[in-house]
């Protein structure tokens, strides 16, 4: 069972990370973006 959670926390804190990372990632892109027109 413990491992299990263990397993299913790790995942979820893998979701969290990518989102993280997506949300960085896409301001940068938008950053860059303005940059650019600008």
């Amino acid at each position: 069972m413990e491992r299990i959670e263990k397993g299913s926390r790790l995942k979820d804190f893998i979701k969290f990370l990518k989102s993280v990372f997506t949300a960085q990632f896409i301001r940068e892109l938008i950053k860059i973006a303005i940059t650019i027109i600008w």
